[in-house]
């Protein structure tokens, strides 16, 4: 693959640059279209250009370095989107990637959607971060507990082959199955721990209010008990003065 640096007005009127890497110039202005940019200028890199990617690649390892030092405190304790927030948000990502939205506009409004101030957080920061001219699977990596691997890892794949639709639904039913799978288990697990639950209370209530009538009655006969229905009648007796 070859690198090449497009020259694009952004949306606030000021000219930016940004680097693909693509088979050929079709190929590249194929892969910017997907992310929203519109290329005035395309020339492919040469060895110098190569050296401004490495530069622009520490830059970007620096900024990464920077989002993580300026997180606040607040967002240790935001919920993270889980399994089926994601889901949806790829597969709706993909719909609106796959009618021509451009790929900073889609961003904006899935963030506006977003009710998890975390996620909307990521959203709108990934957006902005797009809209300078980085990729998007970079800008999610500065958010690792909204975005997994699997999601960045697809998104990559998508930005660089140019299929970034198909990319995000695949993810998106991907997303869906696990979500799926997710609900069989906890619907598995629900009856047995309702069981469970029953069982202690039956237990905890014999203990408490029925052993101790039946030790009255053995003591006023002056029977000797086994083993196990004393254990009882001692775990009944420490319950209750507990």
């Amino acid at each position: 693959m070859v690198s090449f640096t497009a020259t694009y007005t952004s949306a606030t009127g000021q000219p930016r640059t940004v680097t693909v890497k693509a088979n050929d110039a079709v190929s590249a202005r194929r892969l910017l279209r997907r992310r929203g940019i519109k290329a005035e200028e395309l020339r492919q890199d040469t060895d110098k250009g190569k050296g401004k990617d490495k530069t622009k690649a520490k830059g970007a390892g620096a900024s990464s370095s920077a989002g993580w030092l300026s997180m606040d405190l607040g967002e240790a304790f935001q919920k993270p989107p889980g399994v089926k927030e994601k889901a949806i948000w790829a597969s709706k990502l993909a719909a609106l990637v796959d009618a021509g939205v451009p790929i900073v506009r889609s961003l904006d409004l899935m963030a506006t959607q977003q009710k998890l101030p975390m996620f909307k957080k990521a959203l709108t920061s990934v957006g902005l971060e797009v809209n300078q001219g980085t990729a998007m699977a970079a800008a999610m990596r500065q958010w690792p507990k909204v975005f997994d691997q699997l999601t960045i890892a697809m998104v990559e794949a998508g930005e660089a082959g140019g299929v970034l639709d198909e990319s995000l639904k695949r993810l998106a039913k991907l997303l869906e199955d696990n979500a799926r799978l997710q609900n069989q288990i906890k619907g598995a697990l629900g009856y047995p721990v309702a069981v469970l639950v029953i069982a202690i209370l039956v237990f905890l209530g014999m203990t408490i209010f029925l052993i101790p009538t039946f030790a009255g009655i053995f003591e006023d006969l002056g029977a000797e008990l086994p083993l196990f229905t004393q254990l009882m009648v001692d775990l009944s007796a420490l319950l209750r003065s507990s």
